[in-house]
């Protein structure tokens, strides 16, 4: 008899942690999804921003920039790989807002939109394997102009 339930407790025992470690499953795997779905928009987006981003940073930044955001130092500093560029968001739309002053940079403000500035940044942030994930949206370059 003893055996029988030692048996018993071991099958149930069992049953238990499969079905735990199948609901566990299935909630890591909901998670994902559900995480997968909300950054699926952005990602989306992000793209889509880069893209236009791109076309913007072919006519107005590639002459000093160069077509693989090396630049030409020390004149006009790499994009790519810029920690400067890639860690502060703000203060890269500050720059192109305003230029830098004592520098090549102007001042792209009266020239680009709020929405071309944030897609131009968006690529700059995500292109030449900087890859920062960073998408930059039209209402926060508008803030930094006020």
């Amino acid at each position: 008899m003893d055996l029988y339930f030692r048996y018993l407790k071991w099958i149930l025992t069992s049953l238990l942690l499969s079905l735990m470690s199948m609901t566990g499953l299935w909630a890591e795997e909901a998670a994902i999804n559900a995480t997968t779905a909300s950054s699926g928009w952005q990602n989306n987006e992000l793209k889509a921003a880069s893209k236009r981003g791109e076309k913007i940073y072919q006519a107005k930044c590639i002459a000093c920039h160069k077509s693989d955001g090396a630049g030409m130092p020390p004149i006009f500093p790499p994009l790519k790989g810029n920690k400067f560029g890639t860690n502060v968001v703000s203060d890269h739309i500050h720059i192109v807002l305003n230029g830098r002053p004592g520098t090549a940079m102007r001042d792209f403000k009266d020239d680009c939109s709020d929405e071309d500035i944030a897609d131009v940044i968006t690529y700059e942030l995500n292109a030449w394997g900087n890859n920062t994930g960073t998408l930059v949206i039209a209402s926060e370059v508008q803030a930094a102009r006020k």
